[in-house]
């Protein structure tokens, strides 16, 4: 007898290939907002698409037009800084690692540090 799972997700999703060089094209100034948002988009359908696919009724966009989930506390606060000092950063590890290392790759993931009053 079939057993019915439950999946849902919750968070990120591990940002395609295209998604990431246009995230670095947008940073380098050799692509435009606009057309990051296009490529954003496409992404953002595959993504719903694929959580059709599988039966996830609950659907992510895949958070794609975020940098990092912490990025708008980072943005909103005064006194953090970037670590002048980091340490070692851990590495994803698995069989998709070096994907989810190129999507934190450009965040500063473990490098920031309060160096004032939080405001």
């Amino acid at each position: 007898m079939a057993e019915v799972y439950r999946a849902d997700h919750v968070g990120s999703l591990l940002r395609p290939p295209e998604l990431l060089e246009a995230r670095d094209s947008h940073g380098a100034g050799r692509l435009g907002l606009e057309q990051l948002r296009e490529i954003e988009d496409r992404a953002i359908l595959q993504a719903l698409e694929m959580q059709r696919e599988v039966g996830i009724e609950v659907f992510s966009d895949g958070e794609y037009r975020r940098s990092w989930f912490s990025g708008a506390l980072a943005e909103s606060v005064e006194g953090v800084i970037d670590d002048p000092e980091p340490g070692p950063v851990n590495r994803w590890q698995g069989a998709q690692g070096q994907l989810a290392d190129a999507t934190t790759a450009d965040i500063g993931f473990a490098t920031q540090v309060v160096a004032a009053k939080l405001r």
